[in-house]
């Protein structure tokens, strides 16, 4: 989920005999010059915080994070990740924060009802820790910029940057699950499609159990009758967009595709939680956390 631009540029050495640039990916390019990384290290990593046309910051304060292995800081239209760990590499550092800026592009999403927050990832600063005497080794690369531009009609001001996530982590099924909503929002996918491949989504790991739909509900802490709901909608109604033939005379009521929209976001939060901490209690979702039908 995290953006990451197609290709790096290199910037020349541009500091003189005694101070050594490079980007963090040329390493053997660097030591093929003559000289030694002995022991290279990431100290941070640069995003540009990015979000739908439709979103406006008007003056966010800066808001500063910790987590066990790097501290975010958030302000205007940047991102700083700085590092707590030891990474060697640009793609040791980025694998380790990526997942966690992944969860909180999501959370904002889910939350707002918009793309928020999304970061794409710039460049990497990179210092050796144990360089030859005499000689400052410096790792940069070249920010990778973009120009976005269009006329909204609508936008979403926001004061604040969205809180990050404490209980939830991206997986491939919930990278799936947000895709299918997305496609939803975008128009590509129908509702009745988007809100049955989500049902299915939950499902499919436990297709050989007795009941699948008992054992998904249990497995993600949902009431049954949250997924057969999902299943019985989409099955028999839609109107001109439904899935089988005999919905097509039965279009859904507002209250009803309202239902189906919410209970999609509410399976993507839940599928993050399970996937941040899958063994721990869930308070049991019910169609009373759902709007009415």
């Amino acid at each position: 989920m995290v953006r990451k631009p197609k290709g790096q540029k290199r910037p020349g050495n541009a500091m003189g005999a005694a101070i050594k640039v490079a980007t963090d990916e040329a390493i053997e390019e660097f030591n093929d010059e003559g000289n030694t990384v002995r022991d290279p290290h990431v100290k941070a990593l640069h995003y540009r915080i990015e979000h739908a046309e439709t979103v406006m910051y008007e003056s966010p304060k800066p808001l500063r994070h910790e987590e066990a292995g790097f501290t975010v800081q958030l302000e205007d239209s940047r991102a700083v990740i700085e590092m707590k760990d030891h990474h060697p590499s640009r793609e040791s550092a980025r694998e380790a924060v990526e997942g966690f800026l992944s969860a909180w592009e999501l959370k904002s999403a889910l939350e707002s009802g918009q793309d928020s927050l999304q970061f794409t990832y710039e460049r990497a600063d990179m210092i050796d820790r144990n360089p030859e005497p005499g000689v400052v080794v410096l790792y940069a690369e070249a920010a990778q910029v973009a120009i976005q531009g269009g006329d909204v009609s609508f936008r979403m001001n926001l004061t604040s940057f969205p809180p990050p996530p404490t209980d939830m982590a991206v997986d491939a099924d919930v990278e799936f699950l947000f895709a299918i909503y997305q496609m939803f929002r975008q128009g590509t996918r129908t509702l009745s499609d988007a809100a049955y491949l989500s049902l299915t989504v939950l499902e499919r790991r436990f297709r050989g159990a007795k009941d699948t739909r008992k054992a998904a509900a249990q497995h993600f802490g949902i009431d049954k009758n949250v997924l057969i709901n999902i299943g019985k909608l989409t099955g028999e109604k839609g109107g001109l967009t439904a899935r089988k033939a005999k919905g097509i005379e039965n279009k859904y009521t507002a209250a009803e595709s309202q239902f189906l929209q919410s209970a999609m976001t509410t399976i993507i939060r839940r599928a993050s939680e399970v996937a941040y901490d899958p063994g721990a209690n869930k308070i049991k979702i019910t169609l009373a956390d759902l709007p009415q039908i």
